[in-house]
């Protein structure tokens, strides 16, 4: 949709039969300096127009992009997906939360706290042994955790 310049337009505003171009009048130079400007004028708004074209349709471009890509989404969903814990993990907890045994110690400032069992494997190949640690603090002193190994033996 670009506009003519006046120049152009010959048969609507009879410019050659109005203007003598090799004229030196003042009243001529003066309209074809009209006409100049007016034709400058038509080219930057034809410019301007074709600047708003495209980014009208630019703008109708980045309107279309509606919601997120596949990978997006997967990488979203992989990502939330990581909640709570897991089976096995429950298991360990509910083990860890059973085998809690309120400790009292007859030791004067020494205090037993988190006991644990774990199976570790035994000295001989194939055998395994009953690991029960605890945490002994020493007041004012170091904390150590001391564990004793208890072999297991197959059932008959």
């Amino acid at each position: 949709m670009a506009i003519g310049k006046l120049r152009d337009d010959k048969s609507n505003n009879k410019y050659d039969d109005v203007i003598d171009d090799s004229s030196d009048e003042p009243f001529v130079i003066l309209i074809k300096s009209i006409f100049e400007k007016i034709d400058e004028s038509v080219i930057k708004t034809n410019d301007h127009i074709t600047d708003v074209a495209n980014m009208k349709s630019d703008i109708g471009t980045n309107n279309s992009k509606v919601g997120i890509s596949t990978a997006q989404a997967n990488a979203i969903t992989a990502n939330t997906a990581k909640v709570g814990i897991t089976t096995k993990q429950t298991q360990q907890l509910a083990l860890a939360v059973s085998s809690l045994i309120p400790l009292t110690s007859a030791i004067k400032n020494t205090t037993a706290s988190l006991p644990a069992f774990q199976l570790v494997p035994g000295r001989n190949l194939g055998s395994y042994s009953l690991r029960f640690s605890i945490r002994v603090a020493v007041s004012g002193g170091k904390t150590t955790t001391q564990y004793i190994d208890l072999p297991l033996t197959a059932g008959k």
